[in-house]
């Protein structure tokens, strides 16, 4: 990880301080600590500077790839908020999660009862009904 400075994350049992690189204004990559999310493979964040999560990755090689197309997608800066309903409303939403796959990340358990015809190979789906296109998800199951 290069330059780091204090990021506090918004965990399960309340907020957690860790290291993270910033990546752009209002996002961060971070290591999620082994106290949280205890068993998820998927270790590596990206974070809202609110504290709320954004996308989880295997590696951190892969949160900093999908950054790099993330950066622009919108003003991080936003209040968490306003930004889920911002990407939920744009009519490229779907690119948002395909962004996240294509770079081997996913937003978290999707509670859509199961996969349909937009599904994605990581996880998750583009269509309307899905409850993660915009915002923070649950724990990790990835094996």
């Amino acid at each position: 990880m290069s330059t780091t400075v204090e990021y506090t994350i918004l965990a399960e049992d309340g907020p957690v301080t860790v290291q993270a690189e910033p990546a752009t204004p209002g996002l961060y990559i971070y290591k999620q600590p082994d106290t949280v999310d205890v068993g998820a493979s998927c270790r590596w964040r990206i974070g809202h500077h609110s504290g709320v999560q954004v996308a989880r990755f295997r590696t951190a090689d892969d949160a900093r790839s999908a950054v790099v197309h993330l950066v622009d997608w919108v003003d991080w800066t936003e209040d968490s908020k306003i930004l889920a309903t911002t990407i939920a409303n744009r009519s490229d939403a779907p690119e948002f999660l395909r962004i996240i796959d294509d770079c081997h990340g996913h937003l978290g358990n999707c509670a859509h009862p199961e996969p349909d015809s937009d599904w994605l190979p990581n996880g998750g789906h583009t269509g309307p009904m899905c409850a993660y296109v915009a915002g923070m998800s649950a724990r990790c199951t990835c094996d």
